[in-house]
């Protein structure tokens, strides 16, 4: 489902959430909680943000959910190749390593500051 208005874009699908206004990015692929917290997190950044930034909120509650955001990752960085990659969410440090070739990460203490984003 795919929902706009004038400053915002909303793309739902079975497996994620993508919330997209001209710099902006933020990519939910994980639970409802997650899901809350990125479209937070997109008002609060949407008009500041200068430059071409995804934000991507992860999940590891289970395999298929970090597969599924992995893959997803990478197809936002080959669609939007000069986007700045941060993620976020519930990134532990046994998987971290898996995410770290993929952007920025920022603990999920950490992704309420802003200046992250920079």
């Amino acid at each position: 489902m795919l929902l706009k208005d004038e400053n915002l874009e909303i793309e739902t699908e079975s497996t994620c959430d993508i919330y997209t206004t001209n710099n902006l990015i933020v990519y939910n692929g994980g639970c409802l909680v997650a899901n809350a917290d990125a479209l937070k997190l997109f008002y609060k950044l949407k008009d500041i943000i200068n430059k071409p930034t995804i934000i991507a909120l992860v999940c590891n509650v289970t395999e298929a959910y970090k597969t599924n955001v992995i893959l997803n990752i990478r197809k936002l960085k080959e669609k939007y190749p000069y986007h700045e990659i941060f993620i976020t969410g519930c990134i532990n440090d046994k998987v971290k390593d898996k995410f770290e070739k993929l952007g920025k990460i920022i603990k999920k203490e950490d992704m309420w500051d802003l200046d992250n984003y920079e």
